[in-house]
């Protein structure tokens, strides 16, 4: 999608259905495509989360813009992700196009490097969804993100012990 290009019913579609699988995976509180001018293309909120999409999609592509330009000016020309943390809510932000962002926003219990690890592998998904691919191509992205996800999460419950034990003296 770029700029002043209209985003098809079966793009979104497709978007939609790469959300829910990585929604399956993450149980987000908050996850939406929005568009880098603050718009929202299409989110999804857990029940009792506070979904106010217009503003949280308003601010976060405020927020991604500005940090992008700080790191402009320091000649970093690659920065594509952003990570809040908060006190019990992390906010996750990363560029999937040129003018569409993933916004996550996932709670303290949530392992980040999940997060990232998962995201990251999906959003080339979303670009596809988003751009001019096939559908039937955009079907068999998310059929390999089915079948590495599955692999992936068995390493990371194993690496992050998801059981909530702790280890070492944190």
């Amino acid at each position: 999608m770029g700029k002043n290009q209209t985003l098809l019913k079966s793009q979104l579609e497709a978007a939609v259905l790469l959300l829910k699988k990585l929604s399956e995976e993450l149980s987000p509180q908050y996850i939406g495509l929005i568009t880098t001018s603050g718009h929202t293309l299409t989110s999804m909120a857990a029940t009792g989360f506070n979904d106010n999409s217009d503003s949280l999609a308003s601010l976060a592509s405020g927020s991604f813009a500005a940090t992008r330009e700080m790191a402009r000016l320091m000649d970093d020309f690659d920065f594509t992700v952003m990570l809040h943390e908060g006190n019990n809510v992390n906010i996750y932000i990363v560029q999937v196009t040129d003018d569409v962002l993933l916004v996550i926003c996932f709670a303290k219990k949530t392992h980040i490097g999940k997060v990232r690890l998962l995201a990251g592998r999906m959003t080339g998904a979303l670009a596809e969804a988003l751009g001019s691919a096939p559908p039937e191509l955009t079907r068999q992205r998310l059929a390999q993100a089915d079948v590495y996800a599955e692999g992936v999460g068995r390493v990371i419950d194993e690496l992050f012990d998801v059981e909530g034990e702790q280890h070492g003296p944190y």
